[in-house]
């Protein structure tokens, strides 16, 4: 109901609002329009962004959806001075506004609003923090967060700024984190940020400023003076009750030509080392992985890469985690960067549950599981930066990441103890040159890609009564060693040919080698009933030729790129059961479509073809072993399988009298995708991957948030619904996943310098299953509330939170009290206590259920337990 609400909301906003029209033209001194200059209406009490358009080619604009009111207006276009007006617009009248640019000199000259802590600077707008400060703000995340229409998620550590995503976060110009979001967010202190810039159309590549090749924003740290010359930082040390403990400490360094940042962190609490969003930051970001020729493969390249990994289970009851991150950054001269940086983590925990599974197939049964792990992870990342000349670019990126896993697994089934031990390594290593050259308004582009990828696993399992009984030809109790090794090398040369300041020609010629290698021996050996050997080996290479053909128009409200490129692969190998031989010539179109109709509305529309490479394990005859449970084959019948992929995505940003509107659709579909076929033998499942078409997504989210102007409040409003359909096999018969999620989220904020504060939400959760094991209805709810007080030398908070979980039977209530106290002795001295669901700081036990395609399993799992500490936090 609430979210047909909003929908009539947002389409009638005429009805409720007056609305006026402002319109006029950007010339330059001679007369002379400019085209696709920016125009921004902005709030004249915190300049933020209210509409926004580029001007048609003759130079004119028109806003006519714009409430009575005050308003500044900013327009900007490259080479010219950036000029800031105010208007006052009334019902119903018309305003003309028009603009005379003057050409700039050298430098761009500033233009400040200095009541407002905002200072404009061509794409480059500046904040003061200390205008926007409530206090007690303790690392860069919170800091930002004060900041008009910034959003910084916590758990995920990601940021976006009137609603783009962030993906780097510079230092003084210098990408010290390499695109890790998350560490500066969560570990970098909040004294010491003179100014924070938030930098449009960026480009790492100076070099490429002819091209808007992407649109990316960035945030960049201007640092206090005090901070230069000598190390600053902070230490905060705190201990509690059960042994609980957190160090966290930070240091940095900036001298004229260097910087260098570390940050050591450890903790008892449950807080996770490495998680997906830290894997894509710190391998240059999403828009980095994206942004090359076959973006869908290289994000999943990346991830399959760390997946052994990335354990996201929440069952942990006791973990222990320690972090290490050392970044630098180097400019022995104008003309050369170094960049630098390293991690590395620890983690050693436990998990603890009992779980009941219902299959499809009529199975049942109930295990009891502990498990202990350790994990160790070292990242460590280097760029070198060359421009010999003002037309030419040479750039290195090397990542080495080496991982290493110990899981000892204790469960019982059937009153059967079992017994598990898995080992694993990985090795991950990452290169690229690109040389860019300038020749006139056209670029040559040459980029040299390679990467490794080698696992290990060592997987051990013995009962202490027969578990298969013969099953597959399994041995009760065995050692299962798997080696898997990957490799991909591309070398790619591109000519960008400008054909008139809206449009230019990309022109790429590009070969490429992909080679894969799996090798699996069991102790003892043994022969599966259906003649399948659990002993493999198998290798598959290809080597493939390319041309790609692009247009582009990068200029104006319309925006696109259009083009295909010709791919021809190769194969060669030796598998364990025959193959088409699977020489492939493919067209593979490609088409982007971008409207923006202002900076706060448009559409983006995107349609590709792709041909994807199967690996030698996605293709292996025999049977793998995945776990004591769990056998998987392969009847993929091809080499290679055409995939497509459509998406559209609509955003519409409208601020009324505050009010700022937030529309995202989108729509992806699959044409060819890896799918299992299950079925249950005893208590194994027998996967077989296999091939089909019509997996899809739509999603659609809005949010309205008010910044009231008379009072210190904020109040969001979110709706969000998604449905996603994913086929699958079930003993040979298609069947299909589909899930339909619902939320909506409400919360309401005071943030007053000194005194009380509030923080009250609500958050409603339905989750919908449909062709899977139990058709059934997942309803969660979770309440918050927190009060603060703030003064000079003091902040408290208390938080309740409440959370109530339904599905069928099953109903869970729980309960969790938080509570911070920080008190100044000094202003380099603090006192603090520190405590998250203090009700249950010796064991917290909570029932859930998972619902999957073939099974249902209700999981009761013992989650860390809550914590109270208390501690020192000295700034040096």
């Amino acid at each position: 109901m609430y979210l047909l609400l909003l929908g009539a909301l947002l389409l009638v906003p005429e009805l409720l609002w007056a609305q006026t029209l402002l319109s006029g033209r950007v010339r330059d001194t001679s007369g002379r329009g400019l085209p696709f200059a920016s125009v921004r209406v902005l709030h004249p009490r915190d300049s933020s962004l209210v509409s926004g358009m580029t001007t048609t080619e003759q130079g004119a604009y028109r806003f006519d959806q714009l409430p009575q009111g005050s308003y500044l207006v900013r327009t900007s276009f490259t080479g010219y001075e950036t000029e800031i007006r105010r208007v006052m617009l009334f019902r119903s009248r018309p305003v003309v506004l028009d603009f005379t640019l003057r050409e700039e000199g050298r430098e761009l000259r500033e233009l400040v609003v200095r009541a407002q802590g905002v200072r404009v600077k061509g794409d480059t707008t500046i904040y003061s923090p200390s205008f926007y400060r409530k206090g007690g703000e303790r690392n860069l995340g919170e800091l930002l967060e004060t900041l008009p229409g910034v959003r910084v998620d916590h758990e995920q550590s990601t940021l976006t700024i009137n609603g783009k995503p962030i993906r780097k976060i510079l230092m003084e110009s210098h990408d010290i984190f390499q695109g890790n979001t998350a560490v500066p967010l969560k570990n970098l202190s909040a004294d010491g940020v003179q100014s924070i810039e938030v930098i449009d159309n960026y480009s790492e590549y100076s070099i490429l400023d002819g091209f808007r090749t992407s649109n990316e924003t960035v945030v960049n740290l201007r640092m206090d003076d005090k901070m230069r010359g000598r190390i600053r930082g902070e230490t905060e040390l705190l201990g509690g009750l059960s042994s609980k403990y957190q160090l966290k400490g930070n240091g940095l360094l900036i001298g004229r030509k260097a910087m260098i940042s570390s940050i050591l962190s450890g903790n008892n609490i449950g807080r996770q080392v490495l998680t997906t969003s830290d894997v894509i930051n710190m391998n240059g970001g999403l828009s980095s992985i994206i942004s090359g020729e076959n973006p869908r493969e290289a994000m999943q390249r990346t991830l399959s890469s760390y997946q052994a990994f990335l354990d996201a289970r929440s069952n942990v009851y006791q973990r222990d985690n320690g972090l290490l991150s050392l970044n630098s950054s180097i400019n022995p001269s104008p003309k050369i960067r170094l960049q630098w940086s390293g991690l590395f983590g620890l983690e050693a925990y436990r998990l603890r549950s009992r779980d009941r599974y219902d299959y499809l197939s009529g199975l049942s049964y109930e295990d009891s599981m502990r498990e202990r792990q350790r994990r160790r992870h070292l990242m460590t990342g280097l760029r070198l930066s060359l421009q010999p000349s003002s037309l030419f670019n040479l750039i290195y990126s090397g990542r080495l990441y080496l991982g290493g896993s110990r899981q000892n697994l204790s469960s019982s089934i059937f009153s059967n103890p079992l017994k598990v031990r898995d080992d694993d390594d990985l090795l991950t290593t990452e290169h690229s040159l690109v040389g860019i050259r300038r020749i006139g308004k056209h670029s040559l582009n040459l980029a040299l890609e390679s990467s490794y990828t080698g696992t290990k696993s060592d997987y051990g399992f013995s009962p202490e009564r027969p578990f298969y009984s013969g099953l597959m030809g399994l041995p009760e109790g065995y050692r299962y060693a798997q080696r898997q090794q990957l490799q991909h090398h591309t070398a790619r040369l591109s000519w960008l040919y400008r054909l008139s300041p809206s449009y230019f020609v990309r022109l790429a010629l590009g070969a490429g080698y992909d080679a894969s290698c799996l090798e699996a021996s069991l102790d003892p050996r043994a022969q599966s009933a259906e003649g399948g050997s659990f002993d493999q080996q198998h290798w598959l290479e290809h080597r493939s030729l390319e041309a790609g053909l692009q247009l582009h128009r990068d200029r104006g409200a319309l925006t696109f790129t259009l083009g295909a490129r010709l791919q021809r692969l190769l194969p060669e190998g030796k598998l364990s059961r025959p193959l088409p031989s699977g020489r492939e010539t493919a067209l593979l179109p490609t088409l982007k479509l971008n409207y923006r109709l202002s900076t706060t509305h448009f559409a983006l529309l995107e349609h590709d073809h792709a041909l994807e490479i199967y690996a030698a394990d996605q293709l292996a005859g025999g049977y793998r072993i995945n776990s004591y449970k769990s056998l998987s084959s392969s009847s993929v019948d091809r080499l290679y399988a055409r995939s497509s992929r459509t998406m559209l995505i609509h955003v519409l940003m409208y601020p009324l009298y505050g009010f700022q509107i937030t529309n995202v659709l989108s729509w992806e579909q699959s044409k060819h995708s890896l799918v299992d076929d299950y079925r249950q033998q005893g208590l194994v499942s027998i996967i077989d991957r296999r091939t089909a078409s019509g997996a899809y997504s739509l999603s659609w989210m809005s949010a309205l948030e008010q910044k009231f102007l008379f009072m210190p409040l904020n109040a969001k409003l979110e709706g969000m619904y998604m449905r996603r359909h994913t086929p699958y096999y079930q003993t040979q018969r298609l069947s299909s996943l589909d899930v339909d999620l619902l939320r909506f989220k409400g919360r309401l904020t005071t943030f007053y310098k000194h005194g009380l504060n509030a923080d009250l939400s609500v958050e409603h959760l339905r989750t919908a299953y449909r062709n899977v094991s139990v058709k059934s209805e997942v309803y969660s709810t979770d309440y918050r509330a927190a009060l603060s007080w703030r003064s000079p030398k003091l902040h408290a908070e208390a938080a309740l939170r409440y959370r109530d979980f339904r599905q069928s039977s099953l109903h869970t209530k729980q309960i969790y009290y938080d509570c911070t106290l920080r008190y100044e002795l000094s202003s380099k001295l603090s006192l603090e206590l520190v405590g998250q669901d203090i009700l249950h700081t010796n064991e917290r036990v909570q029932t859930d259920i998972h619902i999957g395609p073939y099974l249902t399993s209700t999981r009761t799992m013992y989650y860390m337990p809550g914590h109270l500490m208390l501690g020192l936090k000295v700034k040096y």
